[in-house]
């Protein structure tokens, strides 16, 4: 059976720099734990990846060789070094290489690792990416494994290996619920708001205090605002898609061009500063994913800074989002690759409906069937990222997808009929991203991705740069 899901580990976190968070926070991750099999110290890294995967496609593009080098290296993956890796990874002598073959892979983000010492000892290590900037490694060396960097693991001829991740397994837990469908039948017992399941439940899953699980639900949401606030301060990246354009909305407001809907296009402006915050390489949160950064942060923000909403409050919905996220994740997947983009966008839109649903004083069924109705709403919807950039229509989907929080909140609020629980919808939206062929989950292989302006677009780009 698997280990229960942590809402800071996968689903409000990492905390990291873009652009994506199946692969460049993930690659990280992996990179850390490589990093400690390393007994003199970091010679050369060869990294395999099959053509059947996402990896020849995304691995400049997506960030998978900046997060890998700098894990491997031991640089935080917030530090405004991460942007020179490449630089770093020359200057100190070290090497790289990417091999791409046609074998069969089992998933479609597996790393396969050969790293070599100071001293020429050889390491093998087989790990992937399973959404949200979670992993699993799976062999070291000889030895099958299954590591996802929560505990303690002892590896014959290597050692122990440390946990990565910022919440530990607790072996102990007793949890009441790990998934929707033992959520709905728990929760009409004990009638409490969703945000106080949230906290309960991560405090026993983590062995921690429910005081630190609120602290660090504060914290992750300071990080959202600094995202939206270096956004609206204005950024400026070379190697990117798109520009600065959140300032548009204003503009367009000032000249009567909009709809004049003040939420609505707060909502937009918010969600176009910190997706420019993400694509210029600044510090965002993963929630539940780096693609689908700006849906969860700007409904909340926008709506707080809309009605006057206490910080208490925020937090409060912010716990309630990581629940539902939680939920998706254990039933289905919040990792494009497998999924779409309903896995991720998708995802982030049933998390702030019920957050938004738990802001206006919802109860935990009314938050059930906000979170129910949002993800209805997306089932089926692709990834197929223009020039193989975690930029668009990325962006696009953010706005709508936080748009469609705030109406399935609103739906849910005033008790209109959703017709399918939620364990129903998560369920079907698994089956929905198993149908998506593979060349429109994330692989730039189909849909916008292979336009022929996106692929002028791409031929314009210096793949060895990022986002």
């Amino acid at each position: 059976m698997s280990k229960p899901i942590s809402i800071f580990n996968e689903i409000l976190g990492p905390v990291m720099r873009g652009p994506s968070s199946s692969h460049t926070a993930a690659a990280y991750r992996i990179g850390q734990i490589a990093r400690q099999c390393l007994k003199n110290g970091l010679k050369k890294v060869s990294v395999s990846c099959s053509t059947q995967g996402s990896l020849p496609t995304t691995y400049h593009s997506q960030g998978s060789q900046t997060g890998l080098l700098a894990g491997l290296t031991g640089i935080p993956i917030e530090a405004e070094e991460i942007k020179d890796i490449l630089d770093i990874y020359k200057e100190k002598g070290l090497e790289e290489e990417l091999i791409v073959n046609d074998e069969p892979c089992s998933h479609p983000n597996t790393y396969e690792l050969a790293i070599t010492d100071s001293k020429g000892i050889n390491t093998y290590i087989k790990a992937i990416s399973t959404g949200g900037g979670m992993i699993k490694v799976t062999r070291i060396n000889d030895c099958d494994v299954n590591i996802e960097g929560d505990t303690y693991v002892n590896i014959e001829g290597i050692g122990t290996l440390s946990p990565i991740l910022p919440i530990h397994y607790n072996n102990k837990a007793n949890l009441p619920f790990v998934d929707a469908s033992g959520f709905e039948t728990y929760f009409p017992k004990t009638n409490k708001e969703m945000w106080e399941y949230a906290l309960e439940y991560e405090a026993e899953r983590g062995g921690i205090s429910k005081d630190d699980v609120w602290e660090i639900a504060k914290e992750i949401l300071h990080t959202m605002r600094k995202s939206l606030q270096t956004g609206l301060a204005g950024t400026d990246y070379n190697d990117r898609i798109l520009g600065q354009q959140f300032h548009l909305i204003d503009e367009g407001v000032a000249k009567n061009k909009l709809i004049p809907s003040t939420l609505t296009n707060r909502i937009i402006k918010y969600a176009l500063a910190i997706m420019e915050c993400k694509s210029s390489f600044g510090v965002i949160v993963a929630a539940p994913t780096a693609g689908s950064c700006a849906v969860v942060p700007s409904a909340i923000l926008a709506c707080a800074d809309e009605y006057g909403i206490d910080e208490d409050t925020c937090i409060k919905s912010l716990l309630a989002a990581g629940l539902i996220g939680l939920f998706i994740a254990k039933d289905s997947t919040i990792s494009a690759e497998v999924g779409g983009c309903q896995a991720e966008c998708g995802a982030g839109s049933g998390m702030a409906a019920a957050a938004i649903a738990q802001m206006m004083g919802g109860n935990s069924h009314e938050c059930l069937s906000a979170a129910s109705f949002a993800l209805q709403n997306i089932l089926g919807m692709v990834c197929d990222p223009i020039a193989k950039r975690v930029e668009a229509p990325c962006l696009g989907k953010n706005i709508m997808c936080s748009m469609n929080a705030i109406s399935s909140a609103n739906i849910a609020l005033a008790g209109v009929d959703i017709l399918i629980p939620l364990s129903e919808v998560i369920c079907a939206m698994n089956q929905t991203g198993k149908a998506i062929c593979p060349e429109l989950r994330c692989t730039g292989l189909g849909g916008l991705s292979v336009c022929k302006t996106s692929l002028r677009i791409e031929k314009s780009l210096d793949s060895t740069k990022l986002i």
